[in-house]
């Protein structure tokens, strides 16, 4: 399990805080030392082991917080905001990692409120708000059981009014057009038809992990 906050001793040295974290863990000290020295490596602190805890960046103490989640081969692994501190190029190699483990069949349970890390990495989801479960399945499933409230469209000419459409703005070039609830993309796009507009792209606009949560929570307290 790794916390949000961290939990290393910061007046020792990196590399003896990590092997003694992994002792209590009861891994040999041989066994320790090997696979710390790989995590070392990986992470690009091999050249800072000796330097006291307190002496390193937040980025590298998060790093540190990783390895010892992971140096007694856990089969299960708990973590929470994994990265917090981390630069882009920090981020990718804790992605890496991540997806690493899960090919060596490690389950991961993320804790974040970053919705594009979830959307790049988890296979099932889980949100919450206020303490209680609002949407739980397949992050794939999930997606597609909210399209079709959107359409993007690309025409020729400027787009006349639509009824049905609660929204107009524009994206990536397009146009997203947010439907009302009784109104199906099909209908959108005989109107268009109907209307003689020419079109280069109509297609079902895929909702965000983000626009998914905001729409679950707000329909959720409204029937409070």
């Amino acid at each position: 399990y790794m916390p949000e906050e961290r939990g290393l001793y910061q007046d020792v040295t990196l590399e003896r805080c990590l092997l003694y974290l992994a002792s209590l863990k009861d891994v040999p000290d041989n066994e320790a030392r090997q696979r710390l020295a790989e995590y070392l490596e990986r992470f690009d602190l091999a050249e800072h082991k000796n330097k006291k805890v307190k002496e390193l960046s937040k980025g590298m103490q998060q790093k540190a917080q990783i390895i010892t989640t992971l140096l007694h081969q856990p089969e299960l692994v708990v973590i929470d905001e994994p990265f917090t501190s981390l630069d882009p190029l920090n981020v990718q190699l804790v992605k890496d990692l991540m997806r690493d483990l899960r090919q060596q069949g490690v389950t991961i349970i993320m804790s974040t409120h970053q919705m594009h890390q979830v959307e790049e990495l988890c296979d099932r989801i889980l949100l919450i708000d206020a303490g209680r479960d609002v949407l739980y399945g397949n992050l794939a499933e999930i997606r597609h059981c909210f399209s079709g409230h959107a359409v993007l469209v690309r025409a020729l000419q400027e787009l006349p009014s639509i009824p049905g459409v609660e929204q107009v703005v524009a994206h990536n070039g397009a146009v997203k057009l947010t439907l009302t609830e009784d109104t199906t993309p099909q209908e959108i796009l005989c109107q268009l038809t109907a209307q003689e507009v020419i079109l280069e792209k109509f297609e079902i606009a895929i909702p965000s992990l983000d626009e998914i949560f905001i729409r679950v929570v707000e329909e959720g307290r409204e029937t409070a």
